[in-house]
């Protein structure tokens, strides 16, 4: 008898074990299959918190660049409008030079120049970066700039920003936790000012020495203004640059970091799984030697 029930003991137990390797073989083969340790956070209980804000952060870099991104558009779009008007300007300064000496403003048609130039600006100034006019502040849904509003004469010595429709608000991005980065340049600047109170006055009096003289000096400051504007959009665009390359580095660890708790080690996972298999023979070997015992046998 007590052979019986240590027989029915030992097949038993040994039933038991064969469902436990089968539930670590299946556990194994889904890592594998699927790539990962776990199928949700309660399979990696262990490390789930660490986890979980491991990903928080992974994913709010990935929102600091995609602002970054915007922003380096932006910005990008604003230089390349600035360059342009920058060589209209340089050129037209040249103009100017060419038309002081000798009287040669008589045969030159400044006004029609200075007319097209005006409407090539306020186009310039009017550029969107596909959805948002860039050039108004924090206006971004209105042309900053309207030349009809500028309704009295262009004086050599009086700012007249009338055109101007958008705000004075500083445009800022959120790049980093701790950074907020202001970019905005607005069609108000005085470098842009001086350029169309410039033309303007070419436009008023095309012939009139002193005041191309005049307009040449206003010209003159706006291309210093416009160097500087330039320059101070390119740091800025450094600087974006850097942050967004420590952000790309930074989430290259978390990355890491995160793969190493979640992924599967195929070379491990294959391992374990062999050892599983034999063992699971090998229980499957003991079931069947139990199996083949008689009735007689079991009841002797």
């Amino acid at each position: 008898m007590l052979e019986r029930v240590g027989t029915l003991a030992k097949f038993n137990s040994t039933n038991g074990f064969v469902q436990t390797i089968q539930s670590r073989a299946f556990d194994l083969q889904t890592q594998i299959s699927s790539g990962k340790k776990a199928q949700n956070y309660s399979g990696i209980s262990d490390q789930a918190g660490r986890l979980v804000r491991l990903e928080s952060n992974s994913s709010q870099i990935d929102r600091y660049k995609k602002v970054i991104s915007q922003t380096s558009v932006r910005m990008s779009t604003m230089e390349t409008q600035m360059n342009s008007m920058l060589d209209n300007a340089i050129k037209l300064k040249s103009t100017l030079v060419s038309a002081l000496n000798n009287g040669n403003a008589n045969f030159m048609a400044l006004g029609q120049q200075a007319d097209q130039l005006l409407t090539q600006t306020a186009s310039v100034l009017n550029s969107t970066d596909g959805e948002n006019y860039l050039f108004g502040g924090s206006r971004t849904n209105t042309p900053p700039v309207d030349l009809s509003e500028l309704t009295t004469a262009a004086t050599a010595t009086t700012p007249d920003t009338a055109y101007y429709q958008g705000d004075d608000k500083v445009l800022f991005s959120q790049i980093d936790k701790n950074f907020q980065l202001d970019w905005g340049i607005k069609a108000n600047d005085p470098a842009f000012e001086q350029y169309i109170r410039g033309m303007r006055l070419i436009k008023q009096t095309p012939t009139n020495p002193t005041n191309l003289r005049n307009a040449m000096d206003l010209i003159d400051a706006a291309i210093s203004g416009l160097n500087g504007l330039i320059t101070v959009n390119g740091a800025k665009s450094d600087i974006l640059n850097s942050v967004e390359t420590q952000h790309t580095n930074n989430n290259l660890l978390l990355t890491e970091t995160i793969g190493n708790i979640e992924d599967t080690d195929i070379l491990q996972a294959t391992s374990k799984l062999s050892i599983e298999e034999t063992l699971l023979q090998a229980a499957f070997s003991t079931i069947a030697r139990i199996s083949r015992i008689s009735l007689a046998q079991y009841l002797n």
